[in-house]
């Protein structure tokens, strides 16, 4: 499913409400929400923040299209004052990512590492090496960027890559920002996830390998998007 431009739109507005709220799956950071339903847009009843949950402040059920723009909006949060072009950039990288995302979304799952392939590819866009517009970007770019020592051990990894773009656009990740705060989540090791913590087993699509959730999220966006984006366009 392919949303329309307006529910596109309307997911990724800001809102001037102050206030953060939620929906029942995660942090809105003051982001309106919007409901589709029959292809017409409809207000969701907001609530006062709860609890986030272990999938972090922008990582909640992920079960449709319309979850995934939702949690572009939900991210598209200032990062800069009195700055446009920054805070213009990151929410076209967003959007970018989230287009790219589409075809590919699992239509069924509701977690696993792909729930963190938005922002992994948005924070590529926004402070990596791309010259380009985020739009503009051939996808053949974002694979080599988001995997870069397939072709070479000694290149710098994704994650420095951002950081050291993130530096040059004068972001302080020590600071306590949004920016920094999803940062420092998708950067910071953690262990394997496997079970759940009454001992279940995971299935395989929601188990997490060691290591950073961007690295993990970046390994599968380069499956998903060889599959869908190289592959069947060579066939």
């Amino acid at each position: 499913m392919t949303l329309p431009k307006t529910a596109i739109d309307a997911l990724m507005a800001p809102t001037t409400k102050p206030t953060i709220r939620r929906d029942g799956t995660g942090a809105l950071n003051g982001y309106a929400v919007q409901g589709l339903e029959d292809g017409n847009l409809l207000p969701v009843e907001l609530v006062e923040e709860a609890d986030t949950g272990s999938r972090g402040p922008y990582f909640g059920g992920m079960a449709d299209m319309r979850n995934l723009w939702w949690s572009a909006g939900r991210m598209a949060f200032s990062v800069a004052e009195n700055h446009s072009w920054r805070n213009q950039r990151w929410s076209d990288s967003l959007r970018r990512s989230a287009t790219l995302l589409e075809p590919v979304w699992p239509k069924h799952d509701t977690g696993g590492v792909f729930t963190f392939a938005l922002p992994t590819i948005a924070l590529l866009l926004y402070a990596g090496p791309l010259d380009s517009e985020p739009e503009r970007v051939p996808v053949e770019d974002i694979l080599t960027a988001l995997t870069p020592r397939r072709a070479d051990e000694d290149t710098p990894s994704l994650e420095d890559t951002i950081r050291t773009g993130l530096a040059e656009r004068h972001h302080d990740l020590g600071d306590d920002s949004e920016l920094s705060a999803l940062v420092r989540y998708l950067t910071v090791y953690r262990e394997p996830v496997t079970h759940t913590a009454s001992g279940w087993d995971l299935p395989a699509f929601e188990q997490t390998p060691g290591g950073s959730l961007l690295d993990a999220a970046a390994r599968w966006v380069h499956h998903s998007f060889t599959h869908h984006y190289l592959h069947d366009s060579v066939a």
